[in-house]
């Protein structure tokens, strides 16, 4: 089966040129919340943005018109992480997670990493600059929330 592939924008073209010399790729976010989020509903919910957003399960191609190529489904398995630890070492464990670098240009363009404390979880989310930019960032989040409250709401 031939993989989907989909137009890159003239954005899309100047943030790579400017990432092969100087910008940092990624924007990162880092929300809190009392412990209780569902790693499972989570990882769904990640998983359905990408089915959304194709981009975000994509890798950028380098060609004489470039275009994006989206992953098999197979191969989006490093998008969603977890961890535990104590309180005081959530905000170094954010820190490590965003220091990671991701590949840029094979993606994947979006990864999360939640991270369970003994009252507050962590949710660090990273998406590549190369498609997106603070608002798209936002306005990732506000979907991966819309996702995650209908999922949890059908579960309760």
């Amino acid at each position: 089966m031939e993989k989907r592939k989909y137009s890159v924008t003239p954005q899309d073209r100047m943030n790579y040129v400017l990432g092969l010399y100087s910008a940092d790729q990624q924007i990162n976010a880092v929300l809190y919340f009392p412990v209780g989020i569902s790693k499972d509903i989570l990882e769904e919910s990640v998983r359905i943005t990408l089915q959304l957003q194709p981009v975000l399960n994509s890798r950028f191609v380098e060609n004489d018109i470039p275009y994006w190529e989206e992953h098999s489904s197979d191969t989006n398995s490093s998008i969603c992480f977890f961890a535990e630890g104590n309180n005081q070492e959530l905000e170094i464990m954010a820190i490590d997670f965003i220091k990671e670098p991701g590949d840029r240009i094979q993606g994947p363009m979006v990864q999360t990493k939640l991270l369970r404390g003994t009252t507050t979880d962590m949710l660090v989310v990273k998406l590549s600059h190369l498609c997106s930019d603070g608002a798209g960032v936002k306005e990732y989040i506000k979907l991966l929330g819309m996702i995650y409250t209908h999922l949890s709401l059908g579960r309760s």
